[in-house]
């Protein structure tokens, strides 16, 4: 006989006069709007919010949309969806502002679509009957201060209650063409302290590991059961240290999976394991049952560690940390009343310096200076710690924040190097209308700024994270400058049909006393800050731009030449306006008439 479920339909629907809307500029598209009214009252809102391709939100910024229901002086607003920017998201999350009552935080893709299907619920009021729904938009700087709001209308409501007469659906089930079952069972087998063999005789295992075979045999000898699979899980007690239990476990149960094995001739691949280091639940079960006179007391503190990580967790966890290279120590709640005390039995006022409600502090003291690659190095292994024993922990601090801040500029010191370059390369092409001179002054260009920031690795110094963008615009500027006073000269020089060797001759007598000025000056003005500043980052920066600019003067001054007179042929035959003539002793450039 088949089975038939039968169905009834009710429902309330509203009018709704909806279509899609773009709101915030037009940067923001909403689609798929629906509002329905239950008969308990409660009004449930839903639609698709795109953040279209075109929609822009500044690194530093946000963006906050919050649909509003608004009628004859009535206003309810709904739960908002958050847009950050790249470095804003980082800055928030890192000092954990999130917005608690948000309904999706996103971070924004440039140039990417972005789709949140928003659904809510709230109880329906008689004002709402005729309300209109409208979006309001804040765009939000620094700080948080407001640099833009727009309110636009997405959809009016008319809630009237429809009358539907009830519909009868059935569903005839599928049968089953093989079924699937499992069927489990629980053992507790005895080990000497410390041990993971099975010993049968031992205590009571002989009963137990009795009761193991028995669940299997029940199973094998049924005729119409196929055995797909066994799955062993073992647990260990909680006392002792994490390191231990988890040995532990996973010792004695992988003993139980070859002594299953050597007693059945099962294929290879059926028989899985897993194991957890401490049976919490195991053991809250056992003093359950038993008749402990503080039974109760012992089940409290057993379920107020079940939240977070139980001390030896975090012994455990800070002991690791401990053991990272460059960490001097580190101190936590756990560290100052310790480990064997229970949470529960701490008062307030101790547990408030380094405990909240939902977070707990602990420090990590460290002999690295902050924007070092010794302590970033240091902060990537101590954050996949933590996460190892909480996902939702964080580390933070002045280091981490720097560590965070210089991989943002790392990203943004790519894209400036790519974009300065392409434009000095352009700049060039066009000036000289050659092709060769572009790529022979820029690579000139780049050698003399990577000497200059080679030289503080072989010192052992340590640069600060702005240094790479400063230097790199700063230095790149003022060598194009000498380079480009030096290719002009030789060009001109090199068009009134001089040889390549008069050329560069008269281009470095020439240019050579304007260049070294300029370099002098540029470098008597940052050396001079460098000895009086106080500020080890101007210090650093100016120190920098000081050697590079005697660097650059000597690049110029001995390896453009040296590049002009190699790469000459080149050059004639990729610029315009020269004719090259060649004859057996030398080849002469000559203007085209």
């Amino acid at each position: 006989m088949k089975k038939v479920i039968y169905l009834l339909l009710l429902v309330i629907l509203p009018g709704l006069s909806a279509q899609a809307q773009t709101v915030y500029k037009d940067q923001v598209r909403v689609e798929n709007q629906s509002i329905t009214r239950s008969d308990d009252n409660r009004l449930t809102i839903a639609m698709d919010i795109i953040m279209q391709a075109n929609m822009k939100i500044s690194s530093n910024r946000s963006a906050t949309l919050t649909p509003i229901l608004e009628a004859n002086g009535h206003t309810k607003a709904l739960s908002p969806i958050v847009i950050y920017g790249r470095r804003r998201a980082l800055v928030n999350e890192r000092g954990n502002t999130v917005p608690k009552d948000a309904f999706v935080i996103l971070r924004r893709k440039r140039k990417t679509e972005q789709r949140v299907s928003y659904l809510v619920q709230l109880p329906y009021e008689a004002w709402m009957q005729k309300a209109n729904l409208v979006m309001d938009a804040d765009l939000c700087g620094c700080r948080n201060i407001v640099e833009a709001n727009t309110l636009d209308p997405i959809a009016t409501l008319n809630i009237e209650r429809i009358k539907l007469q009830p519909a009868i659906a059935y569903i005839t089930p599928k049968a089953e063409e093989v079924k699937h079952r499992a069927v489990e069972g629980s053992a507790f087998l005895d080990f000497p302290v410390n041990k993971t063999i099975i010993y049968p005789e031992y205590r009571r295992n002989q009963a137990e590991l009795a009761k193991i075979r028995a669940t299997i045999d029940t199973i094998r000898n049924d005729k119409n059961i196929s055995i797909t699979g066994i799955r062993l899980e073992g647990y260990a007690s909680p006392e002792g240290s994490y390191a231990n239990n988890d040995r532990l476990a996973k010792g004695r149960t992988a003993a139980l999976l070859n002594y299953v094995r050597n007693y059945y001739d099962f294929p290879e691949g059926l028989l899985t394991m897993a194991s957890t280091p401490e049976d919490w639940a195991g053991f809250r079960k056992f003093i359950t049952n038993s008749a402990l006179p503080q039974k109760e007391e012992i089940l409290q503190m057993i379920d107020l560690d079940e939240k977070d990580m139980d001390a030896k967790e975090k012994k455990a966890m800070m002991s690791e940390i401990d053991d990272v290279k460059g960490v001097k120590w580190t101190l936590g709640l756990n560290s100052i009343v310790g480990s064997s005390i229970p949470e529960s039995m701490i008062p307030d006022d101790v547990k408030s310096m380094l405990q909240g409600k939902d977070t707990e502090l602990m420090f990590v003291c460290t002999k690295y200076e902050s924007a070092t690659p010794q302590v970033n190095k240091q902060i990537k292994q101590i954050d996949k710690i933590v996460k190892s024993y909480d996902k939702s922990g964080m580390v933070i601090g002045e280091a981490p924040l720097m560590k965070d801040l210089q991989d943002v500029t790392d990203i943004d010191l790519t894209r400036v190097n790519v974009i300065s370059i392409a434009a000095i390369f352009i700049i060039i092409l066009l000036i000289f209308k050659s092709i060769s001179l572009p790529i022979i002054l820029v690579s000139v260009i780049e050698f003399a700024i990577t000497i200059n920031m080679a030289i503080p690795f072989y010192q052992g110094k340590s640069l600060p994270f702005v240094a790479s963008i400063v230097i790199g615009a700063i230095q790149l500027g003022a060598t194009g400058d000498y380079a480009i006073l030096m290719t002009t000269r030789y060009q001109k020089e090199r068009m009134k049909g001089k040889s390549k060797k008069e050329s560069v001759a008269i281009a470095h007598r020439i240019s050579m006393p304007s260049i070294i000025t300029s370099g002098l000056s540029f470098f008597a003005a940052t050396f001079g800050v460098t000895c009086y500043t106080q500020v080890d980052m101007i210090g650093s920066i100016c120190e920098l731009l000081s050697r590079g600019a005697i660097i650059s003067v000597i690049v110029v001054l001995t390896v453009l030449p040296a590049m002009f007179l190699i790469f000459d042929p080149v050059i004639c035959r990729t610029t315009a306006g020269y004719r090259v003539k060649k004859d057996k002793s030398k080849t002469v450039a000559e203007p085209t008439a």
